[in-house]
């Protein structure tokens, strides 16, 4: 499945916007089987770092208190996910409980108050990504 992501995707270059869509649609038809909805969901921290030059490798070292669902978080929100689909990989019934869990997580990366996580994590991946030599 996550292999299918990649081949679909490496012929459009970085372009996160059909790495969304496909994900989407790998997820949506993944709700009717647990196991490969979990199998999907586990892959998605792997797609980011490969798509975002490293990110959850970074975060891994410079953020040593995050746990998996942070880094899931993080993964999805890289990778250019919504809030209600963060939702819904999360299983949250309520956006409420999105943004308690995100409030944590920008606690736990000490991201400033007048930048908003996602501004956070873009600005990191496109550092990561001019590290890499890449043109943004």
């Amino acid at each position: 499945m996550v292999i299918e992501v990649m081949n679909a995707t490496a012929t459009g270059g970085t372009n996160m916007d059909l790495l969304g869509k496909k994900l989407r649609k790998l997820f949506s038809v993944s709700r009717n089987s647990l196991e490969n909805r979990k199998t999907l969901i586990n892959s998605i921290p792997s797609l980011a770092n490969i798509y975002c030059n490293g990110l959850v490798t970074y975060l891994r070292m410079r953020y040593k208190e995050l746990n998996e669902r942070d880094l899931l978080l993080c993964s999805l929100i890289a990778l250019g996910a919504s809030s209600s689909c963060i939702s819904m990989v999360f299983g949250y019934e309520h956006h409420v409980t999105f943004y308690n869990i995100r409030a944590k997580l920008r606690r736990k990366m000490a991201v400033p108050q007048q930048i908003e996580l996602e501004t956070f994590i873009s600005e990191l991946v496109s550092k990561l990504d001019a590290a890499a030599g890449k043109i943004i």
